[in-house]
Formats: structure tokens, sequence, C-alpha cells
């Protein structure tokens, strides 16, 4: 019997209405790359285990990083119930055993991929982004292998495996009037996604562009954003302000605009 299973049947034998635990397991492979070369390799697997009781629509929610310790946080979870409050929209956890895996997001390349290969990877990153104008390279080249599974006491047993790649360079050059550097960045799913020389282009023909930039006369002009440029509007200046509790406390900028066109 397996540590999620196990989970379940105790937490039934107990006495509690349903019960749900999730296992994700992740193992993950870093390229570091430091003045123009791989500087170091790691692989870091971690395990995380979160744990759902329902008692009386009281709902207690455990997190734990030690198989070994899931009873125990369940007895721990158990306890802490009588001081909640029920939550009176609460109908269930679902029972459909159905599901359909993605296509397209699992890459067992990745997945078995070894420290040598991913250098080599990395290593293509570095060559594309070289050139006589380009001072320093540096970046990183990051490849995960995630293993999801949940159970939950009606009968529901969901499993999938997943894959991701993103690597990114940034290239740097001191042979202009001002430092200046470029941002190379991909990332995918799968290997046959993913482009590592593409990302080692792309920085080094930002950077190249970007020497001896001209100044501009003040005036009214169009201008054409790349993506990165929307990226960094998106994230950092749009984006808290859809935050729902920025929303309530009236300090987005979309506060006084509900369901306005905008």
């Amino acid at each position: 019997m397996s540590a999620l299973e196990k989970a379940i049947t105790d937490s039934i034998k107990i006495g509690i209405d349903e019960c749900e635990i999730v296992s994700v397991k992740k193992n993950i492979t870093t390229v570091r790359i430091t003045d123009s070369e791989i500087i170091e390799i790691k692989q870091n697997f971690d395990e995380n285990f979160g744990i759902r009781l329902i008692q009386n629509k009281k709902i207690a929610s455990i997190q734990t990083t030690n198989e070994e310790n899931i009873s125990d946080s369940i007895t721990k979870g158990i306890k802490s119930i009588k001081n909640l409050k029920p939550r009176e929209f609460w109908n269930g956890l679902p029972a459909k055993k159905e599901y359909q895996q993605l296509e397209g997001v699992f890459d067992k390349k990745i997945k078995q991929i070894s420290g040598s290969k991913a250098a080599d990877i990395a290593q293509n990153m570095i060559n594309e982004s070289e050139n006589d104008k380009i001072d320093t390279i540096t970046g990183s080249l990051n490849l995960v292998y995630e293993n999801f599974e949940l159970r939950n006491s009606n009968g529901l047993n969901f499993n999938n495996e997943a894959t991701y790649i993103s690597g990114i360079i940034n290239a740097e050059s001191e042979q202009s009037t001002l430092p200046v550097s470029g941002i190379g960045h991909g990332c995918g799913r799968t290997l046959s996604e993913f482009s590592s020389e593409q990302i080692g282009t792309d920085a080094k023909n930002m950077c190249i562009k970007s020497i001896n930039p001209k100044k501009v006369n003040s005036d009214t002009y169009s201008i054409i954003f790349d993506p990165y440029s929307v990226g960094e509007l998106l994230s950092f200046v749009i984006a808290s302000n859809f935050n729902f509790k920025t929303f309530k406390e009236k300090k987005s900028c979309f506060s006084n605009n509900f369901k306005e066109k905008i």
C-alpha cells in the first residue's frame, strides 16, 4: 500500500467525512553560466505532500515534505478542525474517475536527461551568443520533471507526469558609449519545442544593436513594443491591479471602472 493510499484509509478509519492528499515530486537540473562559461551543474529532487481533511464542512489543510510524517500530520489536522468554522459553500470532493491526459506536456528525454547532456544544451546557448563585440555572457538553463498524484476518499485517483525546460542568456558589452546588454529567453514542455541556438542569437543581436544608442528629440511618436517590453509592463505595472484585494481596497487603477470598457 502506498503512502497516499494509507493516508486515505487511516482518515476513513478515524471517521473523517472526506480526505484528499496530493503528492508532488520534482527533479530539477540547473546549469549556471557566468563569465561566458558553465560554472555549475546541479540536480535537486524534492517531494511535497498536501493533505486536506473535511469534517462537518470544516476544512483543514496540512503540508509536509516527509512521507513518514503523513500519519502524524493527519492527527494534528484532526485536532485543529474543532477550532475552524464550517464552510457552508462546501459540496464535497469530486468523485469522477475519468480524466484525459494533456498531450505535449511530457518529454521522456527531459525526464531522463543527464548532467552532461544539459551542459551541451547550455554550451550551445553560449556559442550562439559569442561575438567580438560582446564581453560577458551570463545565464542559466533549467530542466524540470514533475510527477503529480492526487487521491481522495471518494475514489478519485489521478496521476500525471510533466516536463519543462527554460533557458535565458544575458549578453553584455562595454564597447559602447555606455554599457549595454541583450537578453534571449526560450522555454517549452519538450526538447523539440526548445531552441538553445535561438536564445543565444536573440541575446547577441539585441546586445549588438544596442551599442552606441542615439537620442531622439522630444516629440509624439508611435512606439512598437517587443515581447520583452510588453512582458515587463504586464508583469510589474498592470498585473498587480487585477489582484482582488488591491481592487477591493480601491488601490487598483481599475477600481472605479468596474464593468466599464477600458
